[in-house]
């Protein structure tokens, strides 16, 4: 099932990654998981989440706060989501317009 993701760079003098994940199926979405990697796929470490291994249920959203290493880390990486029954997918990290 997929799962919705969208994500927005906050940057300053401490960077977050803010990314919201939405459960746009009728079932519920067991163990959704987000990883931060870096452009060759390579996990970002460290990288702390507000929240993670979440469970959706129908329409629901969540807001998760993801800090790394540097603004340079995070302005580059990609956001992956899985989980058990969660189609995987990507969301690319952006800045402010």
């Amino acid at each position: 099932m997929p799962v919705q993701l969208s994500t927005q760079l906050q940057e300053g003098a401490e960077p977050v990654l803010r990314a919201s994940v939405r459960n746009a199926s009728p079932q519920v979405a067991l163990n959704t998981k987000l990883t931060l990697v870096d452009a060759q796929g390579q996990r970002i470490l460290p990288a702390y989440y507000s929240d993670n291994y979440l469970s959706l249920v129908p329409g629901e959203q969540r807001e998760i706060e993801i800090r790394g290493p540097s603004a340079a880390s995070l302005r580059n990486a990609t956001l992956q989501v899985r989980g058990w029954n969660v189609e995987p997918s990507t969301g690319v990290a952006n800045g402010p317009p």
